[in-house]
């Protein structure tokens, strides 16, 4: 489809959406939507299916939203919450032209059988089946729907322009939100969906990464092109189907833990956590690990945004919302309008309702988006990867209250915390972070005589203005020289711990 095709039928749905607006403020002023909740739903459905209508790349932007508190009202939210794609499943004829251009015109020698009439799985970037290799090795094979890949890519170019565009006519809103860097996080995190190589390689980064957790794999990649996917298939069903009763509670707990830790150690440590982890994929089966499927989606952050979420998940845990709420500000950025007192003082409110409760009595991942809300409401922009990362933490809250409602999520964290830091202790005086810091500070030594001499040359030509600053600017930045300090101290603490943790591992048992 070209661009300008694709831009009209885009535009016709939001047409579509805005003059389904006009008719239900028609029915608002008739009485016949009189209750306010009744029309807020309405409007949340209408919302729902236009994003439905649109494609994957608008899910996605839809399953975002609704964790963002802070941009939706509750009544959206609930509406997308359970976003999915409603596509019609399409025959396995389509898909053998894909088949013959990625494994060869013989592609159909390599398989014994091929469930063709009833797949895994279909969305509307792919399909799934099940099938039987020659040596009668069961496999899952993913074959990409023809076009997808340029479509979403289109969808994303579409997409970035018209946002752009529409923040330059309202950047105090960008300044806040930064929508074009939360559409940036959205596809970084999409890219692996049309391009099954970089499926595969984040399926390698987990699997050695879950090495550590007993109770957790990830399926094997047997073969693999840009679209079509070959890998082991996953022993038993997934969480959203298994029957309960036949797993002992013991094992449940197990299971449930390190999916937990999965994705605390990930965003903490690794820098990386699997965006879509909700009940259907989590594979398990009584006396096996449970499989951990579908990595086309993942998110990715840096180190600095890791140890602030790890001060912040600290603080939570030991119930201290005044150091959780400067831990999240080391997460974000102060624009112009930041009250900093007025948002620790939301926490200090806030965090006590959040700890010691287990799954049956909270919604970890809502809860936790929460301080979205005041952070945007004391002027606070948040990193886009927080939300993403809301996402997983609201889906992974699927799975386990699912298959563990007895979990709380801060005692896993505490139980987890030493290794934790340890690890984050052991990047930090891995070589390749060492050379780092050496280098940005020979860069900083090289770069102050070069401004010193052209700071000289211009007083001498007489060309040097003194420039006043106002005292926003100059509170703005003291607040990001604190910041700084903090963070230093942050990474002096985790390492004195990790050391102390170490010396008390190796010191023979009295």
């Amino acid at each position: 489809m070209r661009k300008r095709e694709r831009v009209l039928q885009v535009a016709s749905v939001l047409s579509e959406l805005m003059v389904g607006e006009v008719k239900l403020r028609r029915r608002r002023y008739r009485d016949e939507l009189a209750d306010p909740e009744d029309f807020e739903r309405a409007r949340a459905a209408a919302l729902r299916q236009s994003l439905e209508h649109l494609g994957p790349l608008y899910i996605k932007v839809g399953q975002v939203l609704s964790t963002r508190p802070d941009l939706v009202s509750q009544t959206v939210i609930d509406a997308l919450q359970d976003l999915h794609e409603q596509v019609m499943v399409r025959p396995f004829s389509e898909f053998e032209p894909v088949l013959a251009k990625n494994l060869g015109a013989h592609w159909h020698y390599r398989f014994k059988e091929i469930d063709t009439e009833v797949p895994l799985g279909a969305a509307s970037i792919a399909q799934v089946y099940r099938a039987v290799q020659n040596d009668g090795q069961e496999v899952v094979l993913k074959v990409q729907r023809p076009g997808v890949a340029a479509a979403t890519r289109l969808d994303m170019e579409i997409l970035a322009q018209a946002v752009k565009l529409a923040m330059k006519r309202a950047p105090n809103i960008a300044e806040i939100f930064q929508p074009e860097a939360m559409l940036e996080v959205i596809f970084t995190a999409m890219r692996p969906e049309i391009n099954f190589n970089v499926e595969a390689s984040n399926m390698d980064e987990f699997r050695d990464m879950l090495e550590q957790f007993d109770h957790l794999e990830v399926p094997d990649v047997l073969d693999v092109t840009t679209e079509v996917l070959i890998m082991t298939k996953a022993p038993g069903v997934s969480i959203r189907e298994c029957n309960l009763d036949d797993f002992a509670d013991k094992e449940r707990e197990a299971i449930a833990r390190d999916l937990c830790a999965m994705l605390f150690h990930g965003f903490m440590v690794d820098g990386l956590f699997h965006a879509d982890p909700h009940p259907g994929n989590v594979f398990v089966a009584p006396g096996e690990p449970a499989t951990v499927i579908d990595f086309g989606m993942i998110g990715r952050i840096d180190r600095k945004m890791a140890l602030g979420y790890t001060r912040f998940m600290m603080a939570t845990a030991l119930n201290d919302g005044e150091a959780a709420g400067r831990a999240a500000l080391e997460m974000g950025t102060l624009t112009s309008r930041a009250n900093i007192a007025g948002f620790l003082s939301d926490m200090q409110r806030y965090i006590p309702t959040m700890s010691n409760q287990t799954l049956q009595n909270m919604e970890f991942g809502n809860d936790f988006n929460q301080f979205l809300v005041f952070c945007t409401n004391r002027g606070i922009a948040v990193n886009p990867a927080i939300a993403l990362f809301g996402k997983a933490t609201a889906n992974l809250e699927g799975s386990l209250r699912r298959f563990a409602p007895e979990l709380t999520p801060f005692d896993v964290f505490r139980d987890t915390m030493g290794d934790i830091v340890r690890d984050q202790a052991k990047q930090m005086v891995a070589e390749e972070e060492i050379l780092r810091v050496a280098n940005e500070a020979f860069s900083a030594s090289r770069a102050l005589p070069e401004q010193a001499r052209y700071l000289l040359q211009a007083i001498v030509n007489g060309q040097y203005v003194l420039r006043t600053r106002d005292d926003s600017a100059v509170i703005h930045e003291a607040r990001e020289d604190v910041r700084a300090r903090k963070m230093r101290r942050t990474l002096v603490g985790i390492a004195a711990a990790a050391l102390w943790m170490d010396h008390r591992r190796r010191r023979p048992p009295s």
